[in-house]
């Protein structure tokens, strides 16, 4: 709990001092064709970004060791089963924004296709956030587990980055969507490296800082979403947000009290029951005698002598 603390309050001081700038830039740097006239908003929220930045480098060195666990569960264990909500929330987000994009496309309004493509793979992303919850509820571990379900949040992650950069590319200051593009970036390659741990490659303090820097980022795009009215980008964001910080709660937490597991046995595979008439020879069978020298064919040699 400490550690949660020691990370986690200077974290919700700078995301809502984050969001607090972007309202605030939104509303005296940009003017109505999108152009952008830096003042006193921009300036404090590209210091505040830098110094989050910095300052999480050094709590989470501070807090987390290297490698740390190796195991998924040992580093990402729930506390309680009710943070599974948490996951069920940020999978329903996704979920929601994936369909709000289905029906704007059912619609006839014009997306990119990898807006289109997006919009597919949220659905099963969100479904799967849940699946990763109640995976992490579960207190037996072994190597190897979980890892396509860790996987599929940075795949649809990718198809967000994407869909990010082509859906604002045309907007003509890049301070306009920079903060969003660089918040997906944060939380795909957070994925990745919660994933890692599924595959006995742990980087706990890569992990935790750009859950960090995600969470940070992510909810000045929700900023943006809120003021140009865009509920699709929103709900992406809030989903991968409520992911993050949900992930980095049991990590920090997992780093301060290790998870009491059990050792995990896979079931036995089924015998084969093969069938005797379609088995081949017996690895231990003697071989086919090989003829002997008194065989038949001497044998007629020596009855044709002695007619």
């Amino acid at each position: 709990m400490k550690k949660w603390l020691a990370l986690g309050g200077p974290l919700l001081a700078a995301t809502a001092g984050a969001w607090a700038l972007r309202c605030w830039q939104r509303r005296t740097d940009f003017d109505g064709d999108g152009l952008l006239s830096p003042g006193p908003a921009s300036a404090g929220l590209v210091a505040l970004v830098l110094l989050a930045g910095a300052g999480f480098l050094l709590l989470i060195r501070a807090l987390l060791r290297e490698p740390g666990p190796r195991g998924y569960l040992a580093a990402f264990a729930l506390p309680h089963r009710g943070l599974v909500a948490v996951y069920l929330l940020a999978g329903g987000l996704l979920v929601a924004a994936g369909l709000l994009g289905l029906r704007d496309q059912s619609a006839g309004l014009s997306a990119p296709l990898s807006t289109r493509v997006l919009s597919v793979a949220l659905v099963p992303t969100g479904l799967d956030l849940a699946l990763v919850g109640w995976l992490g509820a579960q207190r037996q571990e072994a190597q190897g587990r979980f890892a396509w379900p860790l996987l599929l949040p940075g795949w649809c992650g990718c198809v967000w980055l994407i869909s990010a950069y082509q859906a604002h590319t045309a907007q003509p200051s890049a301070m306009s969507y920079a903060f969003y593009f660089l918040g997906a970036l944060c939380a795909v390659g957070a994925c990745y490296m919660i994933a890692s741990f599924s595959f006995e490659r742990p980087r706990p303090r890569w992990a935790a800082w750009l859950c960090a820097m995600g969470i940070l980022l992510l909810a000045t795009a929700v900023a943006d979403a809120a003021e140009a009215g865009d509920a699709h980008q929103g709900l992406v964001c809030l989903g991968y947000l409520l992911y993050l910080a949900a992930q980095l709660s049991c990590l920090l937490y997992r780093a301060q009290t290790p998870a009491q597991l059990e050792p995990w046995t896979p079931p036995p595979a089924p015998a084969a029951e093969a069938d005797p008439a379609e088995a081949g020879p017996a690895e231990n069978a003697d071989p086919a005698p090989a003829p002997s020298a008194d065989g038949p064919e001497n044998n007629e040699t020596e009855v044709s002598e002695h007619e």
